[in-house]
């Protein structure tokens, strides 16, 4: 039996050894700092430890055991990615499949060998040349995982229950000895290989979930391009008309100071200038932000504003958003106004109104879009509390735009109150797009 001394030497290796295979399982993130890093490979060191003096237990203990192991895992390569946190959880699930097994292959091997578990039998060296040795191996499995991995990380509520799913058979046969009236010693080799083939269906499951998900994130992505494509030309075309209404107004204006110039009557006047004022109407709302996403996009909102009778402002520097994706902004402003829009058309026709603003805030770009809604709106978090009936589907403007900022380390901030609404997105100047 080990001695207290050796199990607390035996939970110190394989902390640090699962902290190191942990944290190269996956990226840091970029903005991480130095003592961030150092910190949180401490506090790993540390918390794997004290779920190491748990290994022993057994029965249904074991499954708290695995909860625990998991479940800080799993945070602390939420913090060390600063990916979703479904993401995060999700990958867990494969590096703790390939550890514990290479773990329980080597236990069972060293005992079927040598009559002992060579993980927790002294001397210290022979652990230590163990511990090293399961390092190694254990890398280059995860290693080779990560290559195998999407390089951006895909997950959602349904992808990560399928992971978690996928352990049970795993966690089921690995406690055979309980569901089955046998020893330990007496397990055979088919089990150990049963356990290997649930670890691979696992693994394999998990890759395909991420695949699939990124296959369809790019579908996406290749149906906005398109989409942003066809405003592109929609945008050249209207403002190659506007080019040649203008220079059409501007013969008819000159033709009709000449006629004036001759004939002139306050009557014919009024009647001119009033046909020219129409005319050119229709081109108020073209815009020129110096973004060409924005002027696109905004241009197709003011039109659907003035058909609904909304008056719409818009001070909008386009290049202080130029650091933004374009399918990112489209994503962004296109679902704010619609939102705003749809808001608007609840409420009095008096008291409709949609601001669109700017602003350069000591390094970061802040985009503001007020208007007025409803009464009694209130906000949970940064997601205001729909009125719609359909409520599943309604509050999804409002979260792609949260998903869209995340890639730029913005922030998204809701206030509603007596009857407006303002969305406000907070956007570090230098970001670039995390994908």
């Amino acid at each position: 039996m080990i001695s207290a001394a050796g199990q607390w030497l035996n939970a110190s290796l394989f902390a640090i050894a699962l902290t190191f295979l942990l944290f190269s399982f996956a990226p840091r993130r970029p903005s991480q700092s130095n003592a961030r890093t150092a910190g949180l490979c401490c506090a790993a060191v540390v918390l794997l430890f004290l779920t190491q003096l748990t290994a022993n237990w057994q029965n249904f203990m074991y499954y708290v055991h695995v909860l625990l192991v998991y479940g800080i895992s799993g945070m602390l390569l939420w913090l060390w990615t600063g990916w979703d946190w479904r993401a995060a959880f999700q990958r867990t699930v494969s590096w703790y499949l390939i550890t514990e097994y290479i773990l329980l292959l080597f236990s069972f091997l060293s005992q079927r060998m040598w009559g002992e578990d060579i993980f927790r039998s002294l001397p210290a060296w022979r652990m230590f040349l163990s511990c090293a040795a399961l390092t190694v191996i254990a890398f280059g499995l995860l290693f080779l995982m990560r290559q195998i991995f999407p390089a951006s990380v895909k997950a959602s509520d349904s992808t990560l229950s399928m992971c978690l799913l996928s352990m049970a058979p795993y966690l089921f046969v690995r406690q055979i000895t309980l569901w089955l009236p046998i020893q330990v010693e007496n397990v055979t080799f088919a089990v150990v290989m049963m356990l290997g083939l649930s670890v691979l269906l696992a693994l394999i499951l998990s890759v395909s979930l991420e695949r699939l998900l990124n296959a369809e994130n790019e579908k996406r992505r290749a149906m906005a391009r398109q989409m942003e494509a066809e405003r592109l030309q929609q945008q050249y075309i209207l403002r190659k008309n506007s080019i040649n209404a203008v220079r059409q107004q501007y013969h008819d204006m000159k033709n009709l100071l000449l006629y004036l110039e001759k004939a002139p009557s306050t009557q014919n006047m009024h009647a001119h200038l009033d046909k020219m004022l129409q005319s050119i109407q229709p081109f108020e709302t073209v815009l020129d932000t110096g973004n060409d996403a924005v002027d696109i996009l905004l241009s197709e909102k003011l039109e659907v504003c003035k058909k609904h009778w909304i008056p719409c402002t818009v001070m909008v520097d386009g290049e202080l958003l130029s650091f933004i994706d374009q399918l990112d902004l489209v994503t962004i402003l296109g679902n704010a106004m619609d939102n705003a829009i749809e808001a608007c058309q609840h409420v009095p026709p008096q008291d409709r109104l949609i601001q669109v603003r700017t602003a350069d805030a000591k390094g970061f770009a802040v985009l503001h879009i007020h208007n007025s809604c409803e009464e009694g709106i209130s906000v949970h978090g940064d997601i205001p509390h729909t009125t719609k009936r359909d409520a599943e589907n309604h509050g999804f403007g409002l979260s792609n735009i949260q998903r869209a900022i995340k890639n730029y380390g913005g922030e998204m901030h809701c206030e509603a109150q007596g009857g407006e609404f303002t969305l406000t997105l907070l956007f570090p100047r230098q970001a670039q797009p995390g994908r």
